[in-house]
């Protein structure tokens, strides 16, 4: 297995060790943070949104645990627009299945018509 294929996991380990250090109180110093940010940064380029939704989120209550406020609105903005993006994806997505859905059953029913009227 290649590096290339590796990534994937070593940004999710990273994230998820962040995230369980955070849930169990064991993180130090900004340690948890910045274990984080290289999760963030691996997920930018792995262009993985759904993992990036969940890091801006322990961001967001990183940096709120910290008292950098600032830095947790921006990751909140940044959370927002990932997410955002991820639910016009899902709903682009939905409407194209139903835009084909639809075509289908026209041209069935086109069909069906072309020989009701063959047969009379």
């Amino acid at each position: 297995m290649n590096i290339l294929t590796k990534m994937p996991r070593i940004a999710l380990a990273l994230v998820f060790s962040a995230s369980l250090l955070s849930t169990t109180g064991y993180s130090q110093h900004g340690e948890n943070t910045d274990t984080l940010e290289r999760g963030s940064d691996l997920t930018k380029k792995l262009k993985s949104m759904e993992a990036r939704k969940e890091v801006y989120l322990d961001l967001i209550e990183s940096y709120s645990a910290e008292g950098h406020y600032e830095k947790a609105y921006a990751n909140q903005l940044l959370y927002s627009q990932v997410k955002d993006s991820l639910f016009d994806e899902d709903k682009s997505k939905e409407i194209g299945k139903l835009e084909a859905k639809y075509e289908m059953e026209r041209t069935i029913e086109e069909e069906k018509l072309k020989k009701n009227i063959r047969l009379k």
